[in-house]
């Protein structure tokens, strides 16, 4: 397939096999190591992060990164909407549309920036602040030039700043 996805437990992938997404892996839980971006990375070079909607999935989300950036995987990340996790959203809404969720799945720090932006007022200085370090906290973490120069521009775009603003802040 390209890229392999990742579960929190083993029935969300025993659901996602079922459904015929066969290139799913479940670490029994939210905690992704470097070992395990790893061993993934020798079948893929791209993980989809499909944890569950609740904030302890959200959270191991945003920690997956530290486990696969450095190892070079691409990341994206499917946020369920709530109360779902792949299992559920698959027996409710069937396994096409799980599918169809994992192809749509955005880029993990378009994801963070959606996070961050709901957590923090991006019409405040103070909401502003809080969304820049926390993104530039995750961009060193990926320490791709690429991805910090894309990512700075989409930021600037969403708060209403100067690109040179948020460079300058980063």
């Amino acid at each position: 397939a390209g890229f392999s996805i990742v579960c929190e437990g083993q029935l969300d992938l025993i659901r996602c096999h079922v459904s015929g997404i066969e290139n799913v892996v479940a670490p029994q839980g939210t905690a992704l190591t470097g070992d395990h971006g790893r061993i993934l990375k020798r079948y893929a070079d791209e993980v989809v992060l499909c944890f569950d909607s609740d904030a302890a999935g959200q959270k191991a989300a945003v920690r997956s990164l530290e486990s696969l950036a450095p190892v070079g995987l691409s990341i994206r990340v499917l946020n369920l909407p709530t109360p779902h996790d792949p299992d559920s959203f698959s027996l409710e809404f069937g396994p096409e549309a799980l599918s169809e969720a994992v192809v749509a799945a955005p880029e993990y720090f378009g994801f963070l920036m959606d996070r961050l932006c709901s957590q923090h007022d991006p019409l405040s200085d103070r909401g502003r602040r809080a969304i820049l370090q926390e993104m530039n906290a995750g961009l060193n973490i990926a320490n791709d030039a690429v991805l910090r120069d894309s990512w700075t521009r989409k930021l600037a775009a969403r708060l209403g700043v100067s690109t040179e603003s948020v460079v300058m802040e980063m």
